[in-house]
């Protein structure tokens, strides 16, 4: 049995190692879920805080924080198979970062041995799965 066959949820969330939720992000993201159930995935944004935990009130003074938010969308965006490439294309980290993922367990199920043998760039699958089999959101929520 796997990992994904052992769970009893539809929702699968991602978290790295040098990333944590937020308290509220799994009940902010099966709110939107609940909200759409139509909706294949969801990519929240993220905060950028200090090894310390506290959070960087102002992420322009970074530079890799100001081109990562550069590349992201400013607002929510709804994403499909019509419009995945071109939005990826307008914003290069609009996929960006795993634990900012939760998917339907059915996507990760049927696209198992795509899973199992990438060690790289597991965000920018997840990204084009999701957009492929359904609607995908993309929201600037915490």
């Amino acid at each position: 049995m796997t990992g994904v066959e052992a769970l009893d949820t539809d929702l699968i969330s991602f978290l790295d190692d040098d990333d944590i939720f937020m308290p509220c992000k799994v009940r902010v993201v099966k709110e939107i879920f609940n909200e759409r159930p139509y909706l294949t995935g969801v990519h929240n944004f993220q905060k950028f805080i200090t090894p310390t935990g506290a959070e960087i009130n102002k992420p322009f003074n970074n530079t890799l924080v100001k081109q990562y938010v550069k590349l992201q969308p400013s607002r929510d965006v709804e994403i499909n198979k019509d419009n995945a490439l071109s939005l990826y294309k307008k914003y290069p980290s609009i996929h960006h970062n795993n634990s900012s993922f939760t998917v339907r367990r059915y996507l990760i199920e049927k696209y198992r041995d795509l899973f199992v043998n990438l060690s790289l760039i597991l965000d920018l699958l997840l990204y084009f799965i999701t957009a492929k089999e359904g609607l995908f959101y993309n929201f600037l929520g915490h």
